[in-house]
């Protein structure tokens, strides 16, 4: 079992609560899941074997893999699977984020959307490399839950999405708590300034990018 690598067609789960997510939303993407000789046979364990076993998923123990493999200690258990395509839903609002490669970011905003059940994202950049275990891990499984495409950046995105309204999060505009969104929606976050309609978080200047996320989601998204 080879490391990582962006070229390749195979990235890993990382620990029991990611695999099961994984198992869970995307088994026929999975390949095998693998178990060090350390882990403690316990329902949790027996958990994953039966669900492994309920889909037809290989569970095996190897301690070679599982060390060359792991990115943090105590790594029990690793899910090995395909890298998927997963298209953005037509009928459903679109969250655009701009200029974000760094891992843990990542995987916080993939979490942040999951959690408003807003499950179709974009990510503008050419450098994104969502299935990094890292970003796998840092979404906490969610990634596995969403429906997500990468562009080079909003001009191409547009050419796909026209049916869109396009609004930035700016530091001037409408204020997102009076903001009346009107039919299918696309959220841009961006350092950059795009020509479109703006609207602002009051006091959100210094704000990052994952919190001024979830300020906006929970404005818009957020059940009663």
């Amino acid at each position: 079992m080879q490391r990582y690598t962006r070229e390749g067609d195979v990235s890993y789960a990382l620990g029991y609560s990611i695999t099961f997510e994984l198992i869970k939303m995307r088994s026929q993407e999975v390949i095998e899941v693998l178990y060090t000789s350390k882990i403690k046979k316990n329902e949790l364990f027996f958990s994953l074997k039966e669900e492994c076993e309920r889909r037809n998923i290989v569970l095996k123990c190897d301690d070679r893999a599982i060390e060359r493999l792991s990115i943090k200690e105590n790594c029990y258990v690793i899910g090995v699977f395909k890298k998927y395509f997963s298209a953005l839903r037509r009928d459903k609002d679109h969250v655009i984020i701009e200029d974000i490669d760094e891992a843990g970011e990542l995987g916080t905003i993939i979490r942040t959307c999951i959690s408003f059940d807003m499950k179709d994202i974009v990510f503008l950049g050419e450098h994104i490399d969502l299935f990094e275990p890292k970003v796998v891990r840092s979404s906490m499984g969610s990634i596995f839950h969403a429906n997500i495409e990468t562009y080079k950046d909003l001009k191409h995105y547009i050419s796909a999405y026209d049916e869109h309204l396009l609004y930035e999060l700016k530091n001037n505009g409408d204020d997102i708590h009076d903001f009346k969104k009107e039919g299918l929606t696309s959220l841009i976050f961006s350092s950059k300034d795009h020509e479109v309609r703006p609207i602002m978080i009051k006091n959100g200047k210094e704000l990052k990018m994952p919190l001024k996320l979830g300020i906006t989601l929970s404005s818009l998204y957020a059940k009663d």
